[in-house]
């Protein structure tokens, strides 16, 4: 295989990632071309980059002359075969289903040059899952990125080579971002592998009357020096994107076990129109949620049993990647670190002077809001006698 040096992009689904992802490929240098069959989509591209680009500018990330550049950069377009033509890399952000990324990824790769890198922004499927299908996949591999953090997933296909992951390496750090490889796929890679535990078990707390929305973010905050817990990042994210999520299949132990009762949770909320931060309601009422007041880390005692529950499922979830192989330690706590822009770290954690409680939380085979099997507590055992020895 003849692999080409990247300096076209053919970006497929013109959504809010899709969008994103041409955006900062623009302002990097790259010629980016964005496809949507939906014409309409393709009307609102502008501005839904301009939204982005100005929360880009508003953390220092970019400057507005950067932005003012990278507009000649982008171009869309609704004629598949036009908008590849000869790009070096298509990328897609289509709906995140399996059969209609099989179809869609066996169309692209009917109409790319030799050589040309295909992608995936999946969040979740498997590489080997969407490789079924394709004529030879050498060239496939899940690039994920995250809206807002410079973290960015590479995970090859079954058939792709190493030069593959090179290339797409050296992609990812000239936009300015971290490329996070995989030693194997793991189901929702490593960030997001994090922080789904953490929702689940604070939506577990409230919807079980263990505590509140508020006292669930404030212990959140207190603990780890956030702008927002659990539930701000649930605002953040949309809630009917994070209900779509919950609404697909399970692909862990804990979404099969808890997936109605946080689908009651959300439900009601979501059908009645308050999504989150865009919506201008959510668990809080934006612009002015009482988590960004200036007293509410200390409006009320924080209860240590709320934090402990909440980071056991992080480091729970962390040793579970290590167990498996996908990534070391060291490399789970720095996906953590560059996707959150938090300073502590989950598995790092257990080798403080926290160590004690944490290991008892981990270990643990209490209740109702376990999120592990019994084969999986043996499994982060395991990985927590290696990465913390008592």
């Amino acid at each position: 295989m003849n692999q080409k040096t990247i300096k076209k992009i053919c970006y497929i689904g013109a959504g809010t990632m899709g969008s994103y992802n041409a955006l900062i490929a623009a302002i990097a240098g790259y010629q980016v071309t964005l496809f949507d069959q939906d014409e309409d989509a393709l009307l609102t591209v502008r501005a839904r980059q301009q939204e982005i680009a100005g929360l880009l500018i508003a953390s220092g990330k970019v400057s507005q002359v950067a932005i003012d550049n990278c507009w000649a950069r982008v171009r869309t377009c609704s004629d598949l075969a036009v908008a590849i033509g000869d790009a070096d890399l298509v990328s897609e952000s289509v709906t995140e289903s399996l059969e209609i990324k099989r179809t869609v990824l066996r169309q692209l790769e009917a109409l790319m040059c030799p050589g040309t890198l295909l992608t995936s922004n999946t969040s979740a499927l498997l590489p080997s899952d969407m490789d079924v299908g394709l004529r030879d996949g050498e060239t496939f591999a899940a690039l994920h990125s995250y809206l807002g953090a410079p973290l960015m997933d590479i995970v090859p296909g079954p058939r792709a080579s190493e030069r593959v992951v090179a290339v797409l390496e050296q992609y990812v750090r000239s936009l300015g971002c971290v490329p996070m490889v995989l030693h194997k796929e793991y189901p929702g890679y490593i960030l997001n592998s994090l922080l789904g535990p953490l929702l689940t078990t604070a939506m577990l707390l409230v919807s079980r009357s263990r505590a509140t929305v508020e006292q669930v973010d404030r212990a959140w905050m207190r603990h780890m020096g956030g702008t927002m817990g659990p539930f701000g990042m649930m605002d953040l994210f949309g809630l009917n994107v994070v209900l779509d999520s919950w609404k697909r299949p399970a692909q862990t132990h804990h979404r099969a076990q808890f997936k109605a009762e946080i689908i009651r949770c959300l439900q009601p909320i979501v059908a009645a129109g308050h999504t989150g931060m865009k919506s201008g309601q959510g668990f809080y009422c934006y612009p002015a949620p009482t988590y960004a007041s200036e007293n509410f880390l200390c409006s009320e005692p924080v209860c240590e049993e709320i934090f402990t529950a909440l980071i056991g499922s992080v480091v729970q979830a962390g040793l579970l990647i290590v167990a498996d192989g996908a990534a070391s330690a060291e490399e789970v706590d720095r996906a953590w670190r560059i996707g959150t822009t938090l300073k502590t770290a989950p598995l790092e954690l257990v080798t403080t002077g926290t160590s004690q409680v944490l290991r008892e939380e981990v270990l643990s085979t209490r209740s109702d809001l376990s999120l592990l099997s019994e084969t999986q507590q043996q499994q982060a055992r395991g990985a927590l006698a290696v990465t913390a020895p008592a």
